[in-house]
């Protein structure tokens, strides 16, 4: 009888293989799929999408979002996290985490109930809760950059095939 929990997984897999032979390394490590919760039934994908200033036809700036097919250093990017109960039941009560690109310097999310962390998921908290060890200073506040993790709590029943999604913002380094 076939698992669908490896099912999924697999399709996270391939999904994940497509992506990166259609883009240049440092963006295919931006677009790794986060899909560890296949077997629960929540299948994630990671979206990268920049945000760049364009002249119009008139000369005027006019701010542009298009999905992120190449990345440079000082780009604004929006990573989008999209979820959905792939299992037959509904869900409650679970978290979407992701890790932030080592690449890119976290910005903010664009959802203020989101938890950060600054120890790779240790500790979760809002960005002026948490401190880090500085070599120089010793105990600091945590600043953005220091940012490795963050997640969003998903505190509703969703139903069957149901789905979200969350973002948050960076600069490529």
């Amino acid at each position: 009888r076939p698992d669908p929990h490896r099912d999924l997984q697999g399709a996270c897999q391939l999904n994940l293989m497509m992506k990166t032979m259609r883009l240049p390394l440092t963006l295919a490590v931006l677009v790794a799929p986060a899909c560890a919760w296949a077997a629960s039934g929540i299948v994630l994908q990671k979206s990268v999408f920049v945000e760049r200033l364009h002249q119009d036809g008139a000369g005027r700036a006019k701010r542009v979002v298009e999905p992120a097919h190449q990345v440079t250093s000082g780009d604004k990017v929006i990573i989008l996290m999209t979820w959905r109960n792939a299992g037959t039941a509904p869900k409650h009560g679970f978290h979407v985490t992701n890790a932030v690109p080592a690449h890119v310097t976290f910005q903010a999310p664009d959802d203020r109930a989101a938890q950060l962390s600054v120890d790779n998921g240790r500790h979760w908290g809002a960005l002026d809760t948490l401190q880090v060890q500085d070599r120089e200073t010793g105990l600091r506040r945590a600043r953005p950059e220091d940012v490795t993790h963050i997640r969003w709590a998903v505190n509703r029943t969703v139903p069957a095939g149901a789905s979200g999604t969350m973002s948050f913002r960076g600069i490529v380094r």
